[in-house]
C-alpha cells in the first residue's frame, strides 16, 4: 500500500474510518470500547513517512518514525539531547520499537510523552489529503482530550522544528508511580537559549503534559518571567515558583491536584536547571 492507496481510502470512507501506526495506544481503546471503528487503516509499511532528516534549518521527522528512532539522536545537540531524554523514558524497549511520533501526537491527551516535548521546540505538524496539505503549530493542532484537527480524510505526516542554535539547550522531566513501563502524573518538558555572553536568557519555552486541563500546554508566565533575565539558579528557582499561576488542576485516580502542582514546579525547576548546566557546558 502507497501513501496515495491510504489517502484515497480514507477519502471514500469518511467515517467509521481509523488510520493506525504502531497502534499501542488505539487498540487498547478499541478493546476497551472507548473507540469505535468499522475499518482500520494499517500505516505502519510506509517507509516514506519514517525519518528524522536536516533541512533547510529545520528539523523534520517523519510521523511513522518509532520511539526507539529517537534514541540515538546526536548528544551534541540541543534537540538530540532531548529526544533521547524522552526516548529512553517511553514505555519499554518492546513499545518504543513499534510506538510511533504521530501516534503520540494523534493520542492527544496528557499520558503523551511527545507532545510538551515538541511544544517546547514550538514544532509545526504537516498534515496530507489527496487535495493537498496543511502545515500548522502543535499548538493549534491538539484541540482538546483525544482530539486533534485532522480532517476524516487526513493524515499526521511530519512533526518539525527550527533546530537550536549552540546556545540553546532542552530538557525533560518526567513522574510516575514508577521507573519504568509508567504513564506520566507530571511530565515536563524545557527550552532555554542564551544571549552571546550566555549570561541572559534570549528565548525560554516550557510545556506541561497538564497545566489548565488534560492535554499538554506551555505555561506562558513562566516563560514571561524568564525573557530576558540572568542565566542563573535564583532566576529560574523564580520562574519555576511562578508556575503557580498557569496551574488550574484537578485530582484523579492519579494523583491529587495539590500533588500534581508541587512536583510540576519541583520538575520544571530541575529541568531549567538542567538547561542552564547544558548551556554553561555544566
Amino acid at each position: 500500500m502507497s501513501v496515495d492507496d491510504a489517502l484515497r481510502y480514507l477519502e471514500e470512507n469518511p467515517t467509521d474510518t481509523l488510520p493506525i501506526a504502531g497502534a499501542t495506544d488505539l487498540l487498547p481503546r478499541i478493546n476497551r470500547k472507548q473507540v469505535s471503528a468499522k475499518n482500520l487503516v494499517d500505516l505502519s509499511g510506509l517507509s516514506e513517512l519514517r525519518y528524522i532528516k536536516r533541512q533547510e534549518g529545520k528539523i523534520r521527522i517523519g510521523a511513522l518514525t518509532t520511539i526507539a528512532d529517537l534514541e540515538g539522536q546526536e548528544n551534541n545537540s540541543a534537540w538530540g539531547e532531548l529526544l533521547n531524554d524522552v526516548a529512553k523514558k517511553f514505555g519499554s524497549p518492546n513499545i518504543r520499537t513499534v510506538a510511533t511520533v504521530g501516534g503520540n501526537i494523534c493520542a492527544a491527551s496528557s499520558s503523551e510523552d511527545l507532545i510538551p516535548v515538541f511544544l517546547a521546540l514550538d514544532a509545526e505538524v504537516r498534515t496530507i489529503r489527496r487535495g493537498g496539505a496543511r502545515e500548522m503549530p502543535l499548538q493549534e493542532f491538539v484541540v482538546a482530550k483525544r482530539k486533534t484537527a485532522l480532517h476524516p480524510d487526513e493524515i499526521l505526516a511530519e512533526v518539525s522544528f527550527s533546530e537550536p542554535n549552540a546556545r540553546a539547550a532542552c530538557a525533560f522531566q518526567k513522574l510516575g508511580m514508577r521507573n519504568t513501563l509508567i504513564i506520566a502524573v507530571v511530565s515536563v518538558a524545557a527550552f532555554l537559549e542564551a544571549d552571546q555572553d550566555r549570561s541572559k536568557i534570549e528565548c525560554a519555552r516550557t510545556a506541561l503534559n497538564r497545566l489548565r486541563g488534560k492535554i499538554p500546554e506551555r505555561a506562558e508566565s513562566v516563560e514571561k518571567e524568564l525573557l530576558g533575565q540572568k542565566l542563573n539558579e535564583q532566576t529560574i528557582k523564580t520562574g519555576a515558583e511562578l508556575l503557580e499561576k498557569d496551574l488550574f488542576l484537578t485530582s484523579d485516580s492519579r494523583a491529587s491536584a495539590e500533588y500534581r502542582g508541587e512536583a510540576a514546579k519541583v520538575l520544571l525547576r530541575r529541568a531549567l536547571m538542567r538547561c542552564q548546566e547544558r548551556i554553561l557546558g555544566k
